[in-house]
Parts: structure tokens; C-alpha cells; sequence
């Protein structure tokens, strides 16, 4: 994956399945085929088979040392050379997204097998840094559209603005940025950060999950007089299932919505000449802007930048839709045609009807989660029917029949007229 001077090559995309946390009496519903293939079976229509193709495919046997000697350290390098990384945890809450980025503390034993990707990185870096460098770190969150700095120290967390420079660099008034020497000066400094985020998450509910959690390690390198500079940076993304909050929804389905549509294809393959007439044209543009974190991660996605989108999944079958959709966000997620630096203009011709074709598409995706549960539940109540009607055998059923998920009773029957013309009966 290497950039040219116009154009940069698509975002890696890499699935990894997390293993059952508890005995699942449903079965798994996802697996990996092979290094890049991932299939999904269907449990609600005849155990219909989708395959998916990724970069890299990660099965719930897979360690922490694997994705990243696979998918990372060969991109860390690029760092000292001014190129920005970006490296994202898409999935619901608790897919393993926070376990892939973060891992678990190193055991009194001296153990790091389960170290993830933030500490390997910057021990990495912190291994190929030389005299003529110098490193810092930033953490912040964005919750609600809003940005705190997860390094400060004052009881209450004040709102940072974002704001452009003279040169329309992007950057965060009043965000911290904290030198380090030493992988003991990092990990006082992310356990602040991550102690802060643990403290915002008790004060509001889980807020943790439905927020996202961006740390930022800036490399400068002096090289014959000339400051060279770069940037790693590591998203743990909000939780993608529905937020319990109607403001915390839409702010998260805002962002990774919008994040979706700066990572997605053009409408097919477009070659590298089309891609260029396009940037030419005025008034075309890629929607960094609709969401705060677009808006922030807009110099490291595109431009001189690599990116890896890794999305998690469980394979529990109770969890299909969600999987469902965190491959279909990888699978749209799997090119970035963007110029470099200062050329940030796309989409016009494949984008005229935008607003009006992203808002239907984002409408279809959650009528189709829907129907599919729907359909589900209407198997359910009609299995359930027979079995009333049956002649009673016995006082005490040998076999409990199935309850509708938890959605209440005027919602199962809302669901259940919209897919079926019979009705249960009262």
C-alpha cells in the first residue's frame, strides 16, 4: 500500500472475529474462508450464505501478535518518511474493538501477549526513534459531536473547538500535546487518558462505548534544516449499534455515517485519469466537514496518508444484523480515491444527486436490519401459534414456546402487519 503524488492507494479493511464470550445455544452465524474471505450465514433465511472479501480476515483464533505483525508494523516505518497512518476500530460495543487497540494490562509476570495495538505501535516507534526526532502524544474523545481532552487535569472537562490555520490545517484548540522519551513517560501519560475516560463513562452510563476515542502521536523529524512531520493515529470508534439516547443516536450515526461515505467507492471502478478530471472540477467535494470526526481525521485519511479500517464482529447468531452491518461498512469502506495534500475536491459528476441518494441509502440499510428482524419475530409468533393450537398433552409443556425479543408488544405487532397480512390473533 504506498501513495503516489496524486493519488493514494485504497484503505486496507480487515475483519476480526470476536470468540464467543458465553456458550451461544444458537450457533455462530460468521467465519473466516481463507486470509481474506469472510462468510455470513443467515440463520432467518435457510441458512443463506453471503461472502464478503477484505484485505485481511482475522478469525476468533487469532492472537493480538497477528494483526499486528500482519497489518500494522509494516506501515509504521512509513512514519519517519512524512507519511500519516490512521488506523480505525469500527464494530459494536463489546466486538473487541477496545481489546485490538488497547489490550489488557501486562501481567505481573512480564507477560504482553495481550497487549494491542497502541502500546505495540509506540514501542515500535519509540524503537526506530533517533536523536534528530522528537515525539508527542494527544488523546482526546468526541461525544455528542463535541471534543474533550482526555489528558487534562481540571475536574471538569471543558468542550474544545476545532479550527483551521492560515494553511486549512485542522486542529484542536487547547488539546494538549505531551512529549515523550520513553514507553514509561507513554503509559503514565494514556493510563491519565484512559483514567479520565473511565471517569466521563461512570458519570454517564457507559458513555465510553458511545464515544470515540482518538489518540494521536505526532513524529518530527529535523532533516537537513527541514522539519518533517507526521502522525499516527488510533480511533477506538463509538459502539455502531443504536445509542440508548435520542441525541447520542444521531450524533453517532452522523459520524460513522459520514466517516462511511469519505471511506466508500466511487460507483465502480474508476481509473486513476477519471479520478483526476473529477478533483479538477469546481464545486466537488468530500464531506470531511458533516461530522466532527470526519472533520478532525481529514488529513490523515486522505492525501499522504495510509489507512486500516479493522471492523469486529461476533459470531454469535444472536448478534447477526449487527455483524450484517459492520460488513457491509468494511466492504463499502475498501477504497479512497483521494488526492494528495491540497486536492481534496471529489465526487462531483458521481455525486450530483448526493444528499438526496445517501439519505435513501441510509434509510434502505435500516429498513432492510428491520425487515430482516421482523421477519424473524414472525416466525416466531406463528410457531408459537401452532403450538397453541395444538390439543394440550400435558399441564406442564415439555418445551417452553419461543418469546419475541424484547421489543414490546405494540412494536412485535407493528412489525408483524407491516410483513405479513394474517395478523397473530388475540
Amino acid at each position: 500500500m504506498k501513495c503516489t503524488n496524486t493519488v493514494c492507494n485504497p484503505v486496507r479493511t480487515a475483519i476480526r472475529i470476536r470468540p464467543f464470550i458465553t456458550y451461544s445455544r444458537g450457533g455462530f452465524c460468521v467465519s473466516v474462508e481463507g486470509e481474506k474471505g469472510v462468510r455470513l450465514i443467515n440463520p432467518f433465511v435457510n441458512k443463506e450464505a453471503t461472502d464478503f472479501e477484505m484485505y485481511a480476515s482475522f478469525g476468533s483464533d487469532a492472537s493480538q501478535d497477528d494483526v499486528f505483525s500482519k497489518e500494522v508494523a509494516s506501515l509504521l516505518p512509513e512514519l519517519f518518511q512524512g507519511t500519516n497512518i490512521t488506523i480505525l476500530a469500527y464494530g459494536t460495543t463489546e466486538s473487541g474493538k477496545t481489546y485490538t487497540m488497547q489490550g489488557t494490562t501486562v501481567s505481573s509476570r512480564g507477560s504482553s501477549e495481550n497487549l494491542g495495538i497502541i502500546p505495540r505501535a509506540v514501542t515500535q516507534i519509540l524503537e526506530r526513534k533517533t536523536r534528530n526526532t522528537s515525539l508527542s502524544v494527544s488523546y482526546m474523545e468526541i461525544y455528542n459531536e463535541k471534543v474533550y481532552d482526555l489528558l487534562q487535569t481540571r475536574t471538569s472537562q471543558i468542550e474544545l473547538v476545532v479550527r483551521e490555520d492560515v494553511s486549512q490545517n485542522i486542529f484542536i484548540d487547547g488539546l494538549q500535546e505531551l512529549p515523550i522519551r520513553n514507553i514509561k513517560e507513554f503509559n503514565e501519560i494514556y493510563k491519565i487518558g484512559h483514567k479520565n475516560r473511565k471517569s466521563n463513562a461512570s458519570k454517564i452510563d457507559s458513555r465510553s462505548s458511545r464515544s470515540h476515542a482518538t489518540l494521536t502521536v505526532k513524529v518530527q523529524r529535523k532533516i537537513e534544516g527541514q522539519l518533517l512531520s507526521s502522525q499516527l493515529v488510533l480511533v477506538d470508534l463509538a459502539g455502531s449499534e443504536a445509542a440508548i439516547h435520542m441525541t447520542e443516536s444521531a450524533d453517532i450515526n452522523r459520524s460513522l455515517f459520514t466517516l462511511r461515505r469519505v471511506l466508500s467507492p466511487l460507483n465502480g471502478d474508476i481509473s486513476n485519469s477519471k479520478v483526476i478530471t473529477a478533483l479538477n472540477r469546481p464545486g466537488t467535494r468530500v464531506p470531511y466537514g458533516d461530522s466532527t470526526l470526519t472533520r478532525i481525521l481529514r488529513d490523515s485519511l486522505g492525501g499522504n496518508s495510509l489507512s486500516l479500517l479493522i471492523a469486529h464482529v461476533s459470531q454469535d447468531i444472536k448478534h447477526y444484523v449487527d455483524t450484517l452491518n459492520t460488513l457491509n461498512f468494511a466492504a463499502r469502506s475498501k477504497r479512497l480515491i483521494e488526492p494528495n495534500f491540497d486536492a481534496v475536491k471529489l465526487f462531483d459528476e458521481h455525486r450530483c444527486r448526493e444528499g438526496l441518494e445517501e439519505r435513501q441509502l441510509f434509510h434502505e440499510m435500516h429498513f432492510s436490519n428491520l425487515l430482516v428482524y421482523a421477519r424473524a419475530v414472525v416466525r416466531m409468533v406463528k410457531r408459537d401459534q401452532q403450538a397453541e393450537a395444538l390439543p394440550e398433552r400435558s399441564t406442564t409443556p415439555t418445551h417452553p414456546t419461543s418469546t419475541p425479543p424484547s421489543l414490546g408488544s405494540k412494536r412485535v405487532m407493528h412489525i408483524y402487519n407491516a410483513v405479513d397480512d394474517s395478523p397473530p390473533k388475540d
